[in-house]
């Protein structure tokens, strides 16, 4: 079943074959190389996918280039012919589509349909500790760690459900990141008015789904310094920290949609410095 469509023109139905016609090449000087972009964000440029849906039909094999077969990462022009023929032969999606006597498209439903799932399994620990209350003040110490063992999503392809194992993968656009191991310690002290904190968070490396670039781990750093002036009242607090003490920017990201960087797993880059001032009444 092969149905062109054009960007922008509604709905893509399951099971088409889509084809773009070259753009108007925007003008050059004589002899400067022709602007490219990657082909996934050509694609979603063009209304056809997300980025990440672009990487999975070009890993399938569906998408061609100036009639040749698409490769992950290839660098296109404005004006290259890209091809997408989504022949996955399943009856269920063809028979939300309409045609008239002479195969033109007239009408699509959109069913609510279940067609995939995930699975996941993960190991979380939490250690909390306390010390008694000692001259130099009291300790307390916080650990919490997920270690995720498995994050398999099943998407549908053309032979039934094709599972994609995430973990220790970035998914890029839309930004998402899987580590393996994601782990929070937080180191209190206290003593009469005064009380300080310095946590530490690790996020272990993960490995680009579309592209052969690491993320390597981080490790953010933040402190705090805490006081009550209780010679004024017991209900008040004053706080003053800072985030990434030590400035970490996070790692690079190519596939991901913004800054390239995921800012759903990572601090932006910089410090983060604040005061705060709580009241309870």
């Amino acid at each position: 079943m092969q149905d062109p469509l054009k960007p922008g023109a509604g709905p893509k139905p399951t099971g088409a074959a889509v084809r773009i016609p070259k753009a108007a090449a925007p003008a050059k000087a004589p002899g400067a190389p022709a602007a490219t972009v990657r082909l996934n964000k050509r694609m979603a440029e063009l209304g056809l996918c997300s980025r990440r849906e672009a990487d999975d039909w070009i890993a399938r094999g569906w998408v061609r280039v100036n009639g040749a077969p698409a490769v992950m990462g290839q660098p296109v022009a404005a004006d290259a012919r890209i091809e997408v023929d989504r022949q996955t032969g399943d009856a269920l999606a063809c028979a939300t589509i309409t045609r008239t006597a002479s195969g033109q498209i007239v009408n699509i439903s959109n069913p609510l349909i279940n067609i995939g799932g995930i699975k996941t399994r993960a190991l979380d620990i939490n250690l909390v500790w306390i010390s008694p209350e000692w001259d130099i003040g009291q300790f307390g110490a916080h650990w919490y760690t997920t270690r995720l063992l498995e994050f398999t999503e099943f998407v549908p392809s053309a032979g039934g459900l094709l599972a994609i194992e995430r973990e220790g993968t970035e998914r890029g656009s839309p930004d998402q990141a899987y580590p393996k191991t994601k782990s929070t310690l937080m180191l209190d002290w206290d003593k009469a008015d005064f009380g300080a904190t310095v946590t530490g968070r690790y996020i272990s490396k993960v490995q680009e789904a579309g592209d052969p670039n690491k993320l390597e781990a981080r490790l953010y750093v933040d402190a705090q310094l805490r006081w009550r002036p209780t010679f004024l009242t017991e209900d008040m607090s004053i706080a003053v920290g800072v985030n990434n003490l030590f400035d970490k920017d996070p790692p690079g990201c190519v596939t991901c949609g913004l800054n390239n960087y995921d800012p759903n797993a990572y601090d932006a880059p910089g410090r983060f410095m604040y005061l705060r001032l709580s009241y309870r009444h």
